[in-house]
């Protein structure tokens, strides 16, 4: 059973916030139109981002949305007035938390990332750019990152990234 809320008349759960309200569409959410029956599904989803859907979407959403698993970003309290920078700083710390980069000069993205590439980014190669932009440049991964392209001129980004497979353990990471 799933938890859901009455918003105006129209039933909304947790799902449905997070894609259709929060995030924009993407291939993700194409494949779960195919499961339900399309006119029916793409007619909720519609409706559902004409009464409540954001204007436009900020790809740090995705560090704010914790769903109860060791790969979730850590569950925060968000306020009106510093929600921007609140954002900012839960990307900041996901990022730090979750990259890992070898000895052996591979990086390590954790599938969380990566699934929701196109929220940054067109492919991996960017996505990799796209992260170096986000951690301070003083920083230890990002120099590490850095480190890795170091005497690869002609080095795709994305035969040294790997995938930290997403780990569905239950746990609510509280930050203080």
């Amino acid at each position: 059973m799933q938890a859901t809320l009455n918003v105006g008349g129209n039933t909304i759960n947790a799902q449905t916030i997070e894609h259709f309200i929060l995030r924009k569409r993407v291939a993700s959410n194409i494949k779960e139109v195919k499961v339900h029956r399309k006119g029916e599904w793409e007619e909720k989803e519609s409706l559902v981002r004409e009464l409540y859907g954001l204007e436009s979407m900020d790809p740090n959403v995705s560090f704010a949305l914790c769903c109860g698993t060791r790969s979730s970003p850590a569950v925060r309290i968000y306020t009106g007035d510093g929600v921007i920078g609140e954002l900012e700083r839960s990307k900041l710390d996901y990022l730090q938390a979750s990259i890992m980069v070898s000895s052996t000069k591979k990086i390590a993205f954790p599938e969380l990332l990566l699934r929701n590439m196109l929220d940054f980014a067109m492919d991996t190669d960017s996505l990799v750019e796209w992260v170096c932009n986000q951690l301070p440049t003083s920083g230890t991964l990002r120099k590490s990152m850095v480190d890795c392209f170091r005497g690869h001129t002609n080095v795709k980004a994305s035969t040294i990234v790997e995938k930290i497979p997403y780990d569905y353990e239950f746990q609510y990471l509280l930050t203080i």
